[in-house]
């Protein structure tokens, strides 16, 4: 994946939901941070309201390094979907 650390990943993984309007929300310690209670650790949580029709959509948005993540994504949703 391109340099940048997690927060230039965590920019385009976001920016390719929002071009995909899809509805997410973030947790973990960068959350937190921004909360304003500053964490030592680096992790985020990004829990993503997504259906089979809204990941081809979002999985055309990533930059292509991310890519590699379709196959999974796609056995993950079906997987939850009832």
């Amino acid at each position: 994946m391109g340099g940048g650390g997690p927060f230039a990943l965590l920019e385009q993984i976001l920016d390719a939901l929002d071009r995909s309007s899809v509805a997410y929300a973030i947790g973990g310690s960068v959350a937190g941070s921004f909360a304003g209670e500053p964490r030592s650790t680096v992790d985020v949580d990004v829990a993503v309201e997504i259906g089979p029709a809204d990941l081809d959509r979002v999985l055309t948005a990533l930059p292509p390094d991310l890519l590699g993540l379709g196959d999974d994504l796609h056995r993950a949703l079906a997987e939850a979907t009832p």
